[in-house]
């Protein structure tokens, strides 16, 4: 049910899209570190190909071998200009997708067209999407840096040599990284992919349950009656439980899920999702 990663023509699509990258930076990118350069995009890319063959792996779906086989290509091409525009990146990958398909002598013109197509459209995950292979492609992007990623992600936003790191880095996680993944729910079309993200959101919990099992020792500190402190970080929400029944549970959070607009994963008030 899942694609074949060995096909000679997704190989020379790889290929491809590190010549196309190779030596690009993103000098305005100054959260992430590892997103300034080119190779980013090269693994994001082959990440959200791998995340195509995993959604339909989990699902009965109606796509032959061949049209999966373009869903993949769609994937690995899909962010071929986004080192050099991030508005408008995925018309603009169109326009460059085609012209390396039209030298593909053994894709037919069709295939080329659905490969653009799917390119051109991936970065509007707002709207409901009839068109199952464009919902797989925009499901496969959104997951990208969710999960363990995200702990890694929400501590670029704090300061490091604060004593306090690891409570600010858990209250992030709470406040931000499992609101982001209920967004992200809101925005995904397929079942694979949700089950994917409900694992990925688990994981949030239970680390931040981690977390919290090893900090209760300030708890302590904090509760008795002999020390006079008065530090803001400690005036953190200790009772787990809630957010354990809402964020952890098999079944997951029943509430409705908003559709955000496009934005980057940052700030205190949480964030919108990428394109």
């Amino acid at each position: 049910m899942g694609g074949d990663t060995n096909s000679p023509l997704l190989d020379e699509a790889r290929a491809h899209l590190a010549a196309a990258l190779h030596g690009k930076r993103n000098p305005s990118e100054s959260q992430h570190p590892w997103r300034k350069e080119w190779e980013f995009a090269v693994l994001h890319s082959l990440r959200v190909e791998s995340y195509v063959v995993k959604i339909l792996a989990r699902q009965s779906h109606p796509l032959s071998p061949a049209e999966v086989e373009l869903l993949q290509l769609a994937a690995i091409l899909h962010d071929i200009a986004r080192m050099d525009q991030r508005q408008g990146h995925a018309l603009a990958g169109a326009a460059l997708a085609r012209e390396w398909l039209r030298a593909q002598r053994s894709l037919p013109e069709e295939a080329q067209a659905r490969v653009v197509e799917l390119i051109a459209v991936h970065s509007n995950k707002q709207e409901a999407e009839p068109d199952f292979g464009k919902a797989v492609l925009k499901d496969a992007d959104t997951l990208d840096e969710i999960g363990a990623m995200s702990i890694f992600m929400s501590s670029n936003w704090l300061e490091h040599q604060s004593p306090f790191f690891f409570h600010r880095l858990r209250q992030r996680l709470v406040e931000v990284e499992l609101p982001f993944c209920e967004r992200a729910m809101g925005v995904l079309h397929t079942p694979g992919a949700k089950e994917i993200l409900q694992e990925k959101k688990a994981f949030i919990g239970h680390f931040i349950a981690q977390l919290s099992d090893e900090l209760q020792i300030v708890r302590s500190i904090r509760d008795n009656e002999h020390f006079d402190l008065t530090w803001p970080e400690l005036e953190l929400a200790w009772d787990t439980r809630t957010w354990r029944v809402r964020y952890c549970d098999d079944g997951g959070d029943q509430s409705p899920h908003d559709r955000p607009g496009t934005g980057i994963r940052g700030g205190s008030e949480g964030a919108a999702l990428e394109p």
